[in-house]
């Protein structure tokens, strides 16, 4: 492809059109496939100041910067991009692998980091590994190594070997050798607890992040809730005490006071 010619015909397509924002993201995304940074940054910045509130045109501008080299300016963009988003955290993992491709690990870290803090439900678990990837890249194995335990506490144990094995599909050569031992399970029978799909402190911590009476809020308090009913263990306790917060930011007093009732019968340690 001849760029000057695309470029010329790409802005006469523009010229014809009654705004930028009908071909400008398609513009975008051929001078990104064709590798022609400069391009894609001056047909992201038309598009993004065409439409300040969309988030794909400030993310493929960010995206555009990156490969570029040009960090400083990519997180201002992604900024942008994560504040009109309708969904938060996605573009912030799209960015941290494009830092990974260009071999800029710190920024990726950065990246990443954003991301998992955005990031609810399933994309968690995205974030999360590509968190762990960029820890690797930047020599921060220990961390990585942290973040691995923080990741696997939020999942079932059971979930626990698809979850490493992802991450060692997803390192190849890179997989520290920490990343392929064994879970330990030993602790699982001495606790006699129910194993909760996730840890209590991720689903309150998730549940308030939720407004009260939202559908995955709903889901989260009913899960603490089911999980302090049905066994009386330490763990019961920690989350009837969950629910019991959470009824009472909901405005739910009569309940919280019962589920708080109803954990003081439980024992407070193993």
């Amino acid at each position: 492809m001849d760029p000057a010619l695309a470029d010329r015909r790409a802005r006469e397509l523009a010229d014809r059109s009654v705004s930028i924002y009908c071909p400008g993201h398609a513009l975008v995304e051929l001078f990104a496939r064709a590798g022609d940074p400069a391009r894609t940054i001056a047909w992201a910045e038309a598009l993004a100041a065409e439409d300040p509130t969309d988030a794909e045109a400030h993310l493929a501008l960010a995206i555009a910067l990156a490969r570029a080299r040009n960090a400083p300016r990519a997180r201002l963009s992604l900024e942008a991009a994560e504040f009109w988003a309708s969904v938060r955290g996605v573009g912030s993992r799209r960015l941290a692998e494009v830092f990974l491709e260009e071999e800029q690990p710190i920024e990726a870290l950065a990246a990443s980091r954003l991301a998992l803090a955005l990031a609810v439900g399933a994309d968690r678990q995205r974030a999360f590994e590509i968190l762990i990837e960029a820890a690797l890249a930047a020599g921060r194995s220990e961390d990585a190594r942290e973040v691995l335990r923080a990741y696997l506490s939020e999942l079932p144990l059971d979930h626990h070997a698809a979850a490493r094995a992802r991450l060692y599909h997803r390192l190849g050569d890179r997989s520290p050798s920490w990343l392929i031992v064994d879970a330990p399970t030993a602790a699982v029978g001495e606790l006699a607890e129910p194993v909760a799909p996730w840890s209590v402190e991720a689903r309150e911590a998730e549940a308030r992040a939720e407004r009260p009476g939202a559908t995955a809020r709903v889901a989260l308090e009913a899960s603490l809730l089911l999980q302090g009913i049905a066994s009386d263990g330490p763990l019961a306790r920690m989350a009837l005490e969950a629910f019991a917060r959470l009824a009472a930011a909901d405005g739910r007093h009569d309940l919280a006071r019962e589920a708080r009732l109803e954990a003081r019968r439980l024992p407070d340690g193993p």
